[in-house]
């Protein structure tokens, strides 16, 4: 599923996997297609630094990649993988609202006194040369 996609971005830039060309890229890994469909840029650099791929143009391989739009194609599996999480499946529910509400305001009413003053009100306002909220 990574080689056939990553594949596909990287041709409709101008780019083989281990072509002729100089910005073609030499992959020494298989783990090179999983590392950049699921990190992106940054997959795509640590699997340089892991020594998965290579290539004698750095520079034009990047140039390709961004000339083409082909960053901006990529799918990213971790980032759909959480918007279908979050987006579907409720985490709030009735025992953690509760839990939630008991940790955030469940303090001694000093503590509101102390950080909200009198009027037991939040702000977001500065004021110079005070000492106290009233």
């Amino acid at each position: 599923m990574f080689k056939p996609t990553l594949t596909y971005l990287l041709r409709r830039a101008g780019i083989e996997p281990n072509g002729g060309s100089p910005w073609d890229p030499h992959i020494r890994d298989e783990r090179f297609y999983r590392a950049v469909l699921l990190g992106g840029s940054v997959g795509l650099g640590d699997a340089y630094l892991n020594g998965w791929w290579e290539c004698s143009d750095i520079a034009g391989f990047i140039l390709r990649i961004i000339k083409s739009g082909a960053h901006l194609r990529v799918p990213r599996i971790d980032v759909l993988l959480r918007k279908f999480r979050f987006g579907l499946v409720d985490v709030q529910n009735r025992a953690r609202s509760k839990r939630v509400a008991e940790v955030h305001y469940d303090e001694d009413p000093r503590i509101f006194e102390i950080l909200l003053g009198s009027t037991n009100n939040y702000t977001c306002g500065r004021w110079e040369d005070v000492s106290t909220l009233d």
